[in-house]
């Protein structure tokens, strides 16, 4: 949940709805901007930004969904949060809609970001379209539907997506110590190229790369969560 995320949106210019998508109710009119001012703000919101989310969200407030709140008639209490946008690339741009892919941080919301460019335009818009089309490492064009599944084929090694996944370190096993390790052997000090000090989850690594086994260390001991079975066993 944490990793970057990629998105396609289209944003269309003119009109907006409450709910900041195709699904609300028409909410307000706007003149239409010139499309290269569009390009220009759209890509002005690059950097840390602060972000109101729209009322038509998950978000709680004291105990309710803000969602549930806005569909009750009144206005949910959100307040503004700091979110990330890496990047925004312009796809295509009309005088009625402006395409972009754009790479943000968890929390973001493309539908208030959509409002808020409208906004910088002096005028409304609403999100037309959206599709994420990455998170992290993992993305759109390399899925595959679970039913037509190939293993040989479609799995990925775990290597790729180690160095994604925050709440694990990585270190590396001396050479001397790679079957001691794959053999599932009690783990010691010396088996870690550099040994942890505090409590942490470690994934264990040839100095390849090749992913071997992950280990907990509690502060005081080392235990094996998984060790990866060899191609010999």
């Amino acid at each position: 949940m944490d990793l970057p995320k990629t998105y396609i949106a289209t944003i269309r210019f003119g009109s907006t709805t409450t709910t900041l998508d195709p699904e609300g109710q028409p909410a307000g009119t706007g003149p239409l901007p010139r499309p290269e001012e569009a390009q220009r703000v759209a890509q002005s919101f690059i950097g840390e930004i602060e972000q109101l989310p729209p009322d038509f969200s998950a978000l709680h407030v004291n105990g309710r969904r803000a969602s549930d709140i806005a569909r009750s008639g009144e206005k949910p209490a959100l307040k503004a949060r700091t979110v990330h946008i890496y990047d925004v690339q312009v796809l295509s741009s009309t005088e009625t809609e402006l395409r972009v892919r754009v790479n943000c941080s968890r929390g973001t919301y493309i539908r208030a970001l959509a409002r808020d460019i409208a906004e910088r335009l002096g005028t409304v818009a609403y999100l037309s379209a959206l599709e994420r089309s990455a998170v992290g490492n993992f993305t759109l064009d390399r899925s595959v539907d679970p039913e037509n599944i190939n293993v040989k084929q479609d799995l990925r090694p775990i290597e790729e997506f180690l160095p994604e996944l925050p709440a694990i370190t990585l270190r590396k096993v001396p050479k001397n110590m790679l079957d001691a390790v794959a053999g599932g052997v009690p783990l010691r000090p010396e088996m870690f190229v550099h040994r942890p000090t505090q409590p942490e989850i470690s994934a264990l690594l040839s100095e390849a790369g090749d992913f071997l086994a992950l280990s907990e260390y509690d502060g005081k001991a080392f235990r094996y969560r998984f060790v990866r079975a060899s191609e010999n066993s």
